[in-house]
């Protein structure tokens, strides 16, 4: 240690002597910037794009040569900006680049070409060994396909819940088919607090996904193999075209592109609870043709133990009233099967135009049985004797065996990318197809046999055109799209048809059946116009403004609105950026809560709190043609910061205010309906007002080059306000300035993370899961633990370890078991979620080409 001292103490001697002498320490030569442009989709070089360096100096122009390069040469010390536009392509503007005395900065410039797929710009400056800076005005995150890979989640849904202000909810318990759908900051989702799912807009390439019977897309049918990344934009007015129908935010799902050259893909994991994952993938670039193909199966055979056994109806009948009745003995399940293709093919049709043809589907089997059972305490419809067991010990089970869903999701699109009046346009048709089938015809005798069948026909036409006029960016974008809907269709492709079991006297369906008259049919058609005019301005070096406004036409609503969205951009630093944003938006119902008609037979009615004992199915639904959609007006301030390879902190602060929200309800049925047993009908109403508010903090702290932390913690105040007493007595869980069901206020998590030069990559943290969550449950914590390692010269293995301390990892869902919320006259019954239990799982990923 003293040898180190003194040396260290004779060279800083050295420096001091030989600069009071007048030598220079240093040489003061001159400086340079150099760099390459290259396309942020595929990778290829992006030749003849102009770069143009603004700073100390006069400004100064260059265009790339064929491999993308670039320099500046005989620079001064000084701070430096560089804005780089070609044909096709969005602008980029780089963060301030500080340069010293004799020192050559290398930069990579990433443009986004421009395309209706995304909704968040792209573009980008790297300079070599620093942090990227978010340089959109708005407050986003992306989650590339790398993560996802590292990390071992096969499910869209798993890193979302790690995003400050993203909470996943489930429709039922954590099982890996079970509907999945998100919130942002407290809004969106349909079976939380909110009970909504229109504020939230989920799109993929840019397109909504929009589901007619639930208001958003269920993402357990989503995997990420055929996305390059997930964008996450948050708050008020997204920047796509269709981003002025949200209010919570914005997450769209991009697919990967072809590479620039030949590139393939083969990745093969197991993992517990049967889990057998791979994906394959192949792209090249032939002359004119480029192209990706990608194929993935995920297959899992769910959380339920194999020991485990139910006793199920059809039940036999002692005769006594305290022997209980003997079942069906069998084994749940839960099996989720779940594949996804995708083709896309691009065309140059010349040096300034091409056309790209995309294909993709997401199909998927789920065994229901496990999925919607529930053990029973007390025997179906029977309150004398609590029955907790029967005589072989099992507990008494309600759920389907043998009753499927099944789903498939084909989607098209034809984009066509030219050149037309100094600026790019994009042309996009596309459609996508919805479908999903209930299939019961294997259940037993007495609940066989039945297929329903929901179709979503999405299809809509838009354009954009993109052009940089000095400093200003310009936009202008045209869409429109339509969603057929078509709900409880039965009888199709020579299965049977709709035929159950209904029981007038305790709800169950075990003795009366339920022919096709009985079932009735849902549909409608909404058609969604919209247009969208942006100028991104940069005011100065520093910085930026956003002018937007959005102009929508929804025919179901007769809604014809206009939108406007201001931010700026400011930057005060080469590591720093200010963000503030404001503007208006709105969420139009779901297509079902207007057209769903009356519903009262007793096999598709539903429970509530007036339900007497002995009917528990009281309750009928219908839809409310005279409900009005939502609109908010929304505020974010940010700031976001920089250091070394891998240093950030952003802190993001928001309020929306939003009028009209809309509930589920349950309200008194007329007297004639109750004459017939229906003492309500569930249906949505909009209730009032809402608040969301709240701050979001995230942090990446270096300890070495090898060694960081990263921790984020989020607080989202989510609460009604001008409540009528009479809604808050009807509704219960709807009470002014009281925090939301399935809205936690407190969210955080951490991990520690390891990372070096030969690929070794890993992680351990935990995500903590507080009050008012959307499982319902006391507070806890998450761990989980990754590793990823070279193996040989193009796989990298992947060891995952998933919930290690199994935490909140019940097996199914607790019925009324949950945290109570405390309601407008007491306490309110809610249902108890489990979580994805504890699971380990290895994974080998070989890479070849441009896909290393």
């Amino acid at each position: 240690m003293r040898t180190f001292v003194r040396a260290a103490l004779f060279a800083v001697a050295c420096v001091t002597v030989l600069s009071l002498a007048g030598l220079p320490a240093l040489a003061q030569g001159s400086s340079s910037i150099a760099g390459v442009v290259y396309n942020a989709s595929n990778g290829a070089a992006v030749a003849n794009a102009k770069v143009t360096l603004n700073g100390a100096a006069t400004p100064q122009s260059t265009t790339t040569d064929k491999n993308g390069s670039f320099s500046f040469g005989d620079l001064h010390p000084g701070t430096y900006f560089l804005r780089t536009t070609a044909a096709l392509y969005e602008p980029a503007e780089s963060a301030p680049i500080a340069i010293g005395a004799s020192q050559t900065i290398d930069v990579s410039v990433a443009l986004q070409p421009v395309t209706t797929t995304n909704i968040t710009t792209l573009g980008h400056v790297t300079v070599t060994g620093q942090r990227t800076l978010n340089t959109s005005t708005v407050a986003s995150t992306t989650i590339s396909a790398s993560a996802y890979t590292a990390s071992g989640t096969s499910q869209v849904q798993d890193l979302l819940q790690t995003t400050p202000g993203v909470t996943i909810e489930q429709f039922d318990n954590g099982a890996p088919g079970n509907v999945t759908t998100l919130t942002i900051r407290g809004t969106g989702g349909f079976v939380g607090g909110t009970n909504t799912g229109y504020e939230v807009l989920v799109l993929q390439d840019g397109e909504p996904m929009r589901n007619g019977e639930y208001g958003d897309d269920d993402l357990s049918g989503l995997t990420p193999a055929i996305y390059s990344r997930i964008e996450v934009d948050k708050g008020v007015g997204g920047t796509s075209i269709f981003g002025a129908n949200t209010i919570g935010g914005t997450v769209n799902l991009v697919t990967i592109d072809p590479r620039s050259s030949e590139g393939a893909e083969a990745e093969f994991g197991v993992g517990s609870w049967g889990l057998v994952n791979y994906n394959l993938q192949q792209t090249d670039t032939l002359g004119r043709f480029a192209y990706i193909l990608d194929f993935h199966q995920y297959d899992v055979q769910g959380y339920i133990p194999s020991q485990l056994l139910v006793d199920v109806p059809p039940f036999t009948y002692s005769g006594s009233a305290t022997t209980p009745p003997i079942g069906s003995i069998t084994n749940p399940t839960e099996n989720m099967l779940l594949r996804s293709g995708l083709g896309k093919i691009r065309y140059d049709f010349g040096s300034s135009s091409y056309g790209v043809l995309t294909f993709t589907d997401e199909a998927d089997v789920r065994d229901q049985f496990g999925l919607l059972g529930d053990p029973e305490s007390v025997f179906l419809g029977e309150t004398e004797t609590d029955y907790s067991n029967d005589p072989l010990g099992y507990p008494y089970w309600f759920g389907y065996p043998n009753n499927f869903v099944q789903n498939t999701d084909p989607k098209w699109s034809f984009d066509y990318h030219t050149l037309l009046g100094g600026g790019s346009l994009v042309l996009r048709y596309y459609t996508n197809w919805i479908n999903r089938w209930v299939n019961g015809n294997g259940a037993p005798p007495l609940q066989c046999c039945y297929l329903q069948k929901s179709v979503d026909h999405l299809s809509g036409t838009e354009g954009i055109w993109e052009k940089a006029i000095g400093n200003n960016d310009l936009t202008l974008a045209l869409g429109g799209n339509s969603d057929t809907f078509v709900y409880g269709e039965c009888g199709e492709g020579g299965f049977n048809t709709c035929v159950g079991y209904a029981d007038s006297d305790d709800g169950f369906p075990d003795d009366v059946p339920v022919t096709d008259a009985d079932i009735v049919t849902t549909n409608g058609t909404q058609i969604e116009d919209t247009a969208l005019v942006r100028d991104d301005y940069d005011a100065s070096d520093k910085l930026k403004l956003t002018f937007a406004g959005y102009y929508s036409d929804y025919s179901d609503l007769n809604v014809k609105r206009f939108d406007p969205r201001f931010a700026v951009r400011y930057q005060p630093d080469s590591n720093s950026i200010v963000r503030f944003s404001v503007g208006t938006g709105f969420a139009s119902p779901r297509l079902s809560d207007i057209v769903s008609p009356l519903i009262t037979n007793p096999f598709l009615t539903v429970s509530g709190p007036n339900c007497p004992t002995s009917n528990q199915f009281c309750n009928a639904t219908s839809g409310n043609p005279n409900i009005k959609g939502e609109s908010a007006l929304g505020y974010d301030l940010g700031y976001e910061r920089a250091w070394g390879s891998v240093g950030d902190l952003s802190v993001d602060a928001y309020r929306t205010v939003l009028n009209n929200h809309i509930f589920d309800a349950i309200v008194p049925a007329s007297p004639s309906l109750q004459e017939q047993g229906i003492l309500g009908i569930e249906e949505p109403i909009n209730v009032a007002n809402s608040i969301y508010q709240g701050l979001e903090f995230g942090a990446t702290i270096p300890f070495c080059n090898s060694f960081s932390a990263r921790g984020y913690y989020n607080t989202q105040s989510a609460y009604p306000y001008d409540v009528a007493p009479s809604l808050e007595n009807l509704i219960q869980n709807v009470v002014n300035d009281e925090q939301y069901m399935g809205v936690p206020l407190h969210k955080v998590g951490y991990s520690l993370n390891f990372q070096n030069g030969s690929r070794v990559t890993g992680f351990i943290g935990g995500d903590w899961y507080g009050q008012n969550n959307s499982y319902n449950v006391p507070q806890f914590w998450i761990y989980n633990a990754g590793l990823s390692a070279p193996y040989g010269a193009n796989g990298t293995l992947h060891f995952t370890w998933r919930n290690i301390f199994n935490k909140n990892a019940f097996i199914y869902s607790n019925f009324d078991g949950g945290v109570p919320y405390s309601g407008y006259s007491g306490p309110y019954d809610t249902t108890a979620f489990s979580s994805a239990p504890h699971s380990i799982g290895v994974s080998l990923d070989e890479r070849w080409g441009s896909l290393k």
